[in-house]
């Protein structure tokens, strides 16, 4: 249906530019400057029937003419559109391998605000005959409900946050850093090129990188750049992937990431892009938590790359924290806290997180009695947080996750911690499911049942019954399958167990509590919900403080399973 809506959109939409371009009153003045015989009238263009002619004996001569109107905000007519689509028919592999052609493609990769350009090249037929792989997506609708757009517009939406950043809109970090990209043109034939894997089915990553050596070897690039765009298209979601299902704050994470990508301007790249790529997949994606991940992430990996250290950058970040809770509580709930962080070094702290860790802990010790603090956020998306602070038992988490299912708030995320003092102090991102949520007295209700839960008087299993029961008309997509991994590489004392999955009412509240009867001990959660996509990763090891291993972690692999098909 996808596919269709958006063809039949791209139908509507020429089909109104024809009756506005027959109606309107246009006058039309010469503009020999970006072809002989072209008009414009306002921010429309025309060419006339000759220059088609050109267009064929001179292979070079259209991305000549679209680099020339990229960034004037100019856009063809329905007429000239109709024409230049025919072009399409006459690129063959000797069209594809003319260097005149190539150098003209990368000029046009080069200009800024290429997109428009590019968006025009592929209405017409022509950037996808030239760059067969990014032709096969066209309204390439992959079912994983990851994406919003088919894989070519989620392209072209990429390339647009590309040129935003460069226009200076976007997060400042990420603006300058787009900006600092030494070759733009590479970095946007990366975009262009890391989702055409996705014709294949799963593992798409790699099969795009094994198609991307063909067209950088027919556009004439050299080594070095070949293995550049290479790289990044193989790993456009290893910042991201990193950052949410691993502990950053583990040197070995760093490195391996710095690693991957050799050297800091690919890794500068890879940021951009990993931006670039997660605000094309859909309205809510990109979170100002998600976006602390990674550019913490980012930041660790560059300093290892130019420093071949991570501690001076890990002190910047701590003397920042300490500063902004300076005097939000009592001395005797604060020097405690910055100690535990400080020994910890978790990765998703930040200063607005600590300040509302210490404003939770100043509650508690007033009271010594658990609670939650609850604290929505300003942007546009509708997102919370919520901490958990309680004496520290076995099973808290999925105890915690029980009560947000029963509210049916949806989990984005969450960072299980104990204190050095003996307390939990869990971190919970939420979302609900209801757009018209009442958000006052939200703190005092989950606060309540928290209490009961601990003291026995209430049961976890009805609370998430209870919420399955207001969750009725709500279903988990048919199109995402389950993915268990156990991973004994990624860190050195613990388990990794990451799970994919479909997002449904009370799913982290399976998991936590299947963990918990496996005798197993969480040390980190990192849980991620996009689009309906569930990416959770827990950091465990069993009672004797080991890895799971052998046998017991195909035992865990089944049970786990067996959690998630209840």
């Amino acid at each position: 249906m996808l596919k269709d809506y958006f063809a039949a959109a791209d139908r509507v939409t020429a089909f109104a530019r024809r009756v506005r371009e027959s109606v309107e009153e246009a006058d039309f003045t010469s503009r020999d400057d970006i072809v002989p015989g072209a008009t414009v009238s306002g921010d429309l263009l025309r060419l006339p029937p000759h220059v088609l002619r050109g267009f064929g004996r001179e292979r070079r001569a259209v991305f000549d003419l679209f680099a020339r109107i990229a960034g004037t905000g100019l856009y063809l007519s329905e007429e000239t559109r109709g024409r230049l689509s025919s072009l399409a028919a006459i690129i063959d592999d000797e069209f594809r391998e003319d260097p005149d052609a190539a150098d003209s493609f990368l000029t046009l990769l080069r200009a800024e605000r290429a997109t428009d350009s590019l968006r025009a090249l592929h209405s017409i037929g022509v950037l996808g005959a030239y760059l067969p792989p990014f032709g096969a997506v066209r309204g390439l609708v992959p079912y994983d409900v990851f994406h919003t757009y088919p894989a070519d517009e989620h392209t072209l939406l990429a390339l647009e946050f590309f040129d935003r950043l460069r226009s200076g809109m976007g997060p400042e970090a990420l603006v300058q850093e787009a900006r600092a990209v030494a070759a733009p043109e590479l970095l946007r034939l990366a975009i262009l090129l890391h989702d055409t894997g996705k014709v294949g089915g799963p593992g798409h990553q790699d099969r795009a990188a094994r198609m991307t050596p063909v067209v950088c070897l027919r556009l004439g690039l050299a080594e070095r750049d070949t293995q550049y765009v290479v790289r990044l298209v193989r790993e456009h979601e290893a910042l991201s992937h990193a950052a949410h299902t691993r502990d950053v704050e583990d040197p070995a994470v760093s490195r391996h990431l710095a690693d991957k990508m050799g050297d800091p301007e690919s890794l500068r790249a890879l940021f951009v892009l990993t931006y670039c790529d997660m605000r094309a997949v859909g309205p809510g994606v990109w979170t100002m938590w998600r976006a602390g991940l990674i550019e913490h992430l980012y930041g660790r990996a560059a300093s290892y790359m130019v420093r071949g250290s991570l501690d001076e950058s890990r002190r910047e970040r701590f003397e920042e924290i300490a500063q902004t809770v300076a005097g939000l509580a009592p001395p005797e709930v604060v020097t405690p806290y910055l100690a535990t962080m400080r020994a910890h070094h978790p990765s998703w702290l930040t200063p607005k997180l600590a300040e509302r860790h210490l404003r939770t802990l100043d509650q508690y010790a007033v009271t010594e009695k658990p609670l939650v603090g609850v604290y929505w956020d300003d942007d546009e998306t509708g997102t919370g947080e919520a901490v958990a602070c309680a004496p520290d038992v076995p099973g808290f988490l999925a105890k915690a996750a029980g009560l947000f299912a029963s509210e049916r708030l949806n989990i984005l995320g969450a960072q299980a911690f104990g204190t050095d003092d003996g307390l939990a102090l869990d971190t919970i991102q939420f979302l609900p499911r209801d757009p018209h949520f009442e958000r006052s007295g939200l703190d005092r209700k989950l606060t309540e049942k928290l209490r009961r839960l601990l003291a026995g008087a209430l049961d976890a299993e009805k609370l998430l019954e209870e919420g399955e029961r207001r969750a009725v008309g709500t279903r988990v997509s048919p199109h995402i399958a389950t993915e268990i991994r156990i991973d004994n590489h990624a860190s050195g004392r613990h388990t990794v167990v990451e799970i994919w999955t479909a997002d449904r009412t009370g799913l982290l509240y399976r998991i936590a509590k299947s963990l918990f009867d496996f005798g197993l001990s969480i040390a980190l959660a990192k849980i991620n919900t996009i689009s309906g996509r569930a990416i959770d990763a827990f950091y465990v090891v069993d009672s004797e403080g080991q890895k799971v291993t052998g046998k017991a972690a195909s035992e865990l692999r089944a049970a786990l399973r067996a959690a998630l098909e209840r």
